[in-house]
């Protein structure tokens, strides 16, 4: 009778623990994970809705017109601002409809772009997207003195700060593209948009920039050498790697370029 009571005991505490572990499945989701789960299916129809754009598009050889493009952000915005309502403000991606909206046209972008065999495309707002390497580049102009003209010196410090300040903006909408994160590329993201097979080095494509070697010279980096108190630099005149120093990069001509991870 005693082992009786034990088993029944026992069975009844294993009980107890199930369902007191269980207490949070049982409840059900909530309000911040429905309102997690509703903005992951409205950016997959946001997605949606842009690769329809894109495949109708393409039947006339075109691009997605803007009015189109419009069409699927506001879907997406109104979605987004309907699960925060919902969630009465539970809703713990703070509902940036407008950064999520860019991050998916990138991502269709880089699959129309792949499916077209097209490496680089003009975005039309002042930056080009590499299909090959997802990243978004500044779009350089010619000459002129200004914000992306192709003719401006600038050392490494003046780049880092006041120029990326700039392009980054004060807010997305005065930002290069609507993104504030560009920072200057890396030797090895530089050489990915420079052919230096033969000398002097010059763009792969002329979205991408200027091609005129001449009025380059220096690829400025975002790579600092604590140690030598330089900045790395792809000299296009030889192809080389240099370690300018801030005054070496205004007498060596150096331009700065910015690059975005676009994916």
């Amino acid at each position: 009778m005693l082992q009786r009571h034990i088993t029944g005991l026992a069975i009844a505490v294993a009980v107890a623990t199930v369902l007191g572990t269980g207490d949070s499945a049982l409840a059900g989701p909530t309000d911040a994970q429905k309102c997690t789960a509703k903005q992951l299916l409205a950016s997959g129809n946001a997605a949606k809705c842009l690769f329809k754009a894109g495949a109708k598009a393409a039947q006339i050889g075109d691009a997605p017109s803007g009015d189109a493009l419009d069409a699927c952000q506001n879907k997406l915005s109104s979605a987004f601002a309907k699960a925060e309502t919902a969630a009465g403000g539970d809703c713990p991606g703070g509902g940036d409809a407008a950064s999520v909206g860019i991050e998916i046209q990138g991502c269709v972008q880089r699959v129309e772009g792949a499916l077209s065999g097209t490496r680089f495309v003009d975005n039309g707002d002042g930056t080009v997207t590499d299909n090959a390497t997802g990243i978004l580049w500044e779009k350089k102009t010619a000459t002129g003195g200004c914000l992306h003209c192709m003719d401006v010196d600038r050392s490494w410090n003046e780049a880092m700060t006041t120029f990326i300040g700039r392009v980054n903006g004060l807010d997305d909408a005065s930002a290069l593209g609507g993104r504030r994160n560009w920072g200057l590329p890396t030797i090895e993201e530089l050489l990915t948009i420079f052919d230096c097979s033969s000398l002097p080095c010059s763009p792969v494509d002329p979205l991408v920039g200027p091609g005129v070697p001449s009025l380059i010279l220096h690829a400025l980096s975002g790579t600092y050498d604590p140690d030598a108190a330089c900045a790395r630099a792809l000299n296009t005149l030889t192809g080389n790697v240099d370690c300018l120093t801030d005054l070496d990069a205004l007498a060596g001509a150096s331009r700065a370029r910015v690059r975005n991870n676009a994916y």
